[in-house]
């Protein structure tokens, strides 16, 4: 048998599970040696799309591992996930059934799971598609076998419903599918697996083996977007648009052509509004405030998710405003009463505003502080010196000054009069004469 003709017998098969839910074990279990690594914490261990080419009894099968979606690591990687399985399977399109694996543990299902069936049945758009399509639950043990049996029993009921919804979603998309009478369910336990578990996984297998290629090759055209309707109210432009998908689908045995145009809608709304963000710092007595208004634009896809984008590098506007506390000049009455001289201080504030026009404003003119001083003239003893025959009187004064907290301090003592005496001094000379006797005649 040559390589083409041994491709053309392989059955590829796509396990899809969210982290966690043991895809790598289960396609360990279709290898004589493991191939997959197995996580053992909460983070996934597949970060990539992956084809594992079995052996043994299952040398004929390869399966594709899909990485896990509500990943560990955010939406973010969810959706780079799903582009790499989308990627993957149209370069490996030889497919005959998907395998959804689901914890025993768990009661329903998630929206990544609802969100990647929808994928799925758009990129297989087979009428038989759920027929292709398979339930695995792992994690199936319980110490107690009666517990075991009605928790199955639950699992069945439960899930058969919530799929029944799902298929009925899908056929308003796809008219011409039909939706089968009995989902395929299958249990296993897959880290320790016993007969019981090996020959679900048998069942899995031979069930999907039987099933024809869902496609050999698929083409995909995308139009880009067209306006079908603008309207613009205020500040705010709704923009419908459209794309055209066009898909072509060969079949399997190049018999013919399937080409279905789909028609896409949705909706982006521009709303232009003014975000301002105000900095505001301060110098002394002063405030500046600098205004800096921004375009917000919002916008919603075809799914009415919302995201909001504000041009942070383009502001509609900046302008700079000042708030500043102008102390006015003092404002004095003077007193003289006698050599009693009163000063009255008053002192006032007011706000000066400056707005982004440079025009300025200002606040009401209050009365911040008044108070009273005083200067004293004080008349000091008069300082006598006397110099020979010269007699000087220095008359003095100081000034005697009290402050608006009542402390009292004096200048230094200033002469501000001089008085000069000369006294004159008469010498009378008197003639004694001395007789033989020593009498003493004048």
């Amino acid at each position: 048998m040559t390589s083409a003709e041994e491709s053309q017998d392989i059955s590829s098969i796509i396990i899809l599970g969210e982290t966690g839910t043991g895809k790598s074990s289960f396609i360990n279990n279709l290898c004589q040696t493991p191939k997959c690594k197995v996580g053992l914490g909460l983070d996934s261990e597949t970060e990539e799309v992956l084809g594992v080419k079995c052996d043994g009894y299952y040398k004929d099968i390869f399966m594709i591992d899909t990485p896990g979606l509500n990943d560990s690591n955010g939406e973010d990687q969810d959706e780079r996930n799903i582009n790499l399985m989308n990627q993957f399977i149209k370069n490996n399109p030889r497919i005959k059934g998907i395998i959804i694996l689901l914890k025993f543990t768990d009661n329903k299902l998630t929206g990544s799971i609802k969100k990647s069936l929808k994928i799925f049945y758009n990129m297989f758009p087979l009428n038989n598609f759920w027929s292709h399509v398979v339930i695995c639950f792992s994690y199936y043990y319980d110490t107690n076998p009666e517990a075991k049996i009605q928790r199955k029993n639950l699992l069945i009921k439960s899930y058969v419903k919530e799929f029944k919804k799902i298929m009925q979603q899908s056929k308003l998309e796809h008219k011409d599918f039909v939706i089968p009478e009995n989902i395929k369910m299958f249990f296993c336990e897959l880290k320790n697996p016993d007969e019981e578990t090996k020959l679900e996984i048998k069942k899995v297998i031979d069930y999907l083996k039987t099933k024809e290629q869902m496609f050999k090759k698929i083409e995909e055209k995308i139009e880009e977007p067209k306006i079908k309707e603008s309207v613009k109210e205020g500040n705010v432009t709704t923009v419908e648009y459209y794309i055209e998908k066009v898909t072509n689908f060969i079949d399997f045995d190049d018999s013919k052509n399937i080409v279905r145009k789909i028609i896409e809608k949705w909706k982006e709304i521009f709303i232009e509004e003014r975000e301002e963000e105000i900095k505001e710092k301060t110098e002394g007595e002063k405030k500046i405030i600098e205004h800096y208004i921004y375009k917000k634009i919002r916008h919603k896809n075809k799914n009415n998710e919302e995201e909001v984008n504000i041009d942070k590098e383009n502001p509609l506007e900046k302008y700079i405003e000042s708030e500043e506390m102008i102390h006015l000049p003092e404002e004095i009455d003077t007193k003289i009463e006698g050599n009693l001289t009163t000063y009255t201080h008053k002192f006032y504030k007011q706000m000066k505003f400056i707005d982004k026009n440079s025009k300025e404003t200002f606040g009401e003119k209050i009365l911040e502080n008044s108070y009273t001083t005083s200067k004293e003239e004080i008349e000091l003893s008069p300082n006598i010196v006397d110099q020979g025959n010269i007699k000087l009187t220095n008359y003095m004064k100081k000034n005697k000054f009290t402050d608006k907290d009542g402390n009292v301090t004096y200048d230094e003592p200033k002469i501000y009069k001089t008085d000069t005496h000369v006294i004159e001094t008469q010498t009378i000379r008197e003639v004694v004469y001395e007789d033989d006797d020593s009498c003493k005649i004048f």
